[in-house]
């Protein structure tokens, strides 16, 4: 009751401080009539929120209608007014301009937002991710950094970071491992991904000419028979060892479709290749031995699958050959 009186100087009602100041100048005193009692602090702002109402906030010094508990900040009617006092104020002070650009003020602020449960909670979030990406990549400084990688070859050879830098089998694995555990919770940042016209014609100019050694096409096709073994199918084929006269070279293709695929590559047309089946010369090639019951595992195409030949019917083939 005897707060106002005490804290003049400071107080957060300049209209109630001026008030009591004229007062007291004149050579008055402040009187304390007691109108309520109680313990129940929810029937006190109650009647507090009538006698205003009763009285009048226009001939009173109060700032609001009442019933806030004190709070006559938040509930001000010249709150935006305050506000922008108190940021003039503080934005010409020199004192607050150093603090604010302190490095130990820097410190404290970063340190007081990584320990924050909300900022954890949005840096982990998949979006926040995805967003941050897309404003880098987007960013001029990035673009920039990007061509100038590229003129200058910054990356190339041995100026890059990881030149001579040899991973080990366990290392492999093991973050193979970390990724497939991370995968199995998050949503992969290239789901739903289509490349565009320009880029799928770059990729494919840049993949020109470029062979795979028949040594990583059969680890690749391991490791998919590994993962994903309903994408292959076992199939049963003729073998058929072909033999050039002129160079003595040896080839093995499975199936009829193997022979024709292997001379529509080399001439562009598998003209008159009934003449190779029925055991005559064609091209200076002919059919040395027929392999009956060849297993192959061949990948299913959606467009054309190829379907499992008993072994029945290589046996008939082999008969007509």
């Amino acid at each position: 009751m005897y707060y106002h009186e005490r804290h003049l100087k400071n107080h957060y009602n300049p209209k109630l401080s001026r008030k009591i100041n004229s007062i007291v100048k004149k050579g008055g005193k402040i009187i304390y009539k007691k109108v309520f009692e109680t313990c129940n602090e929810n029937d006190s702002l109650l009647k507090e929120v009538s006698l205003i109402n009763e009285i009048g906030c226009v001939n009173l010094c109060n700032l609001t209608n009442g019933g806030e508990g004190g709070d006559t900040y938040i509930n001000n009617p010249n709150l935006e007014n305050i506000k922008k006092k108190i940021s003039n104020s503080l934005k010409n002070s020199e004192k607050f301009q150093s603090a604010m650009k302190s490095k130990e003020r820097s410190i404290q602020m970063s340190n007081a937002i990584k320990n924050s449960e909300k900022f954890k909670q949005t840096v982990s979030s998949d979006i926040y991710k995805a967003n941050m990406s897309i404003a880098i990549k987007n960013s001029e400084k990035c673009k920039n950094w990007y061509e100038k990688v590229k003129k200058e070859k910054l990356l190339c050879g041995e100026k890059n970071p990881n030149f001579g830098n040899t991973w080990s089998d366990e290392q492999k694995k093991s973050l193979s491992e970390k990724k497939l555990e991370y995968y199995k919770t998050h949503i992969p940042y290239n789901t739903g991904r289509k490349f565009s016209l320009e880029t799928c014609h770059k990729i494919s100019e840049s993949r020109k000419g470029k062979k795979m050694s028949d040594d990583i096409k059969e680890k690749i096709r391991k490791t998919v028979l590994e993962k994903k073994p309903w994408l292959y199918q076992d199939v049963f084929y003729n073998k058929y060892i072909i033999k050039n006269s002129q160079s003595n070279e040896a080839v093995e293709l499975f199936g009829r479709k193997g022979v024709k695929e292997f001379f529509y590559k080399l001439q562009g047309h598998t003209k008159k290749i009934y003449k190779l089946f029925g055991m005559q010369e064609y091209n200076n090639y002919k059919i040395l031995d027929v392999i009956a019951h060849c297993k192959k595992s061949v990948k299913v195409n959606k467009k054309s699958v190829i379907p499992l030949k008993s072994i029945e019917n290589t046996q008939k083939n082999e008969e007509i050959v």
